[in-house]
């Protein structure tokens, strides 16, 4: 069920950085991120409720989307990659990932990254 939430455009810095404490500003000086946020931590009570949230705890509140978690190390790779193609092609699902602790790919941890399409490479 649809919900109005009502937030005004103060964001918490951090005094001595000069910058968002939390989601960041766009590189374009966009702030519907940090604003998106706000609203999130207003719905779900405060910034401290929604800490180390989930991905799919997030596509639910925002989309009203059902969910379905794969942890890889319990499935292959093989079938992880079936299932990446078939529900983001086949069945246009919202697909997100996070990373929990260190990353061996450079990327930031205990963050949560969106797949916005399935490539295959010639070299597989």
């Amino acid at each position: 069920m649809p919900v109005t939430i009502t937030i005004d455009d103060y964001l918490p810095f951090a005094s001595d950085q000069g910058d968002t404490i939390y989601a960041r500003v766009g590189e374009d000086k966009s702030i519907w991120g940090p604003l998106l946020e706000k609203g999130f931590a207003k719905f779900h009570g405060s910034y401290e409720a929604i800490a180390s949230g989930t991905p799919e705890r997030a596509l639910n509140t925002l989309a009203g989307a059902p969910h379905q978690q794969f942890d890889h190390p319990d499935i292959t790779v093989d079938e992880l990659w079936e299932k990446l193609v078939r529900h983001g092609e086949q069945h246009h699902s919202m697909i997100t990932t996070g990373v929990y602790g260190a990353s061996r790919f450079n990327l930031t941890p205990n963050n949560a990254y969106t797949q916005l399409t399935t490539i295959e490479l010639s070299n597989g």
